[in-house]
């Protein structure tokens, strides 16, 4: 099941949008347009470039967002 079904089933009202881009700015261009509630990103376990890449997307999102931004950490 998607996370977005699971939420979804408990009555909370859910959008996904794709966008082209820089990550980070498409993420809190999106969430200023929709007035955004809460951003919700995920983060699992990476090592080198490629935590230094995706992990700054997502402290990015967390520093400049106009909303709440819960980050769910995976192993």
């Amino acid at each position: 099941m998607l996370a977005a079904e699971l939420v979804a089933s408990h009555g909370v009202k859910v959008e996904s949008h794709g966008a082209a881009g820089d990550p980070a700015e498409a993420i809190l261009g999106a969430a200023e347009n929709l007035d955004a509630d809460m951003i919700v990103v995920g983060s699992k376990a990476m090592t080198g470039a490629k935590r230094f890449v995706l992990g700054s997307v997502r402290l990015k999102v967390a520093h400049h967002a106009c909303c709440n931004v819960l980050i769910v950490y995976t192993s």
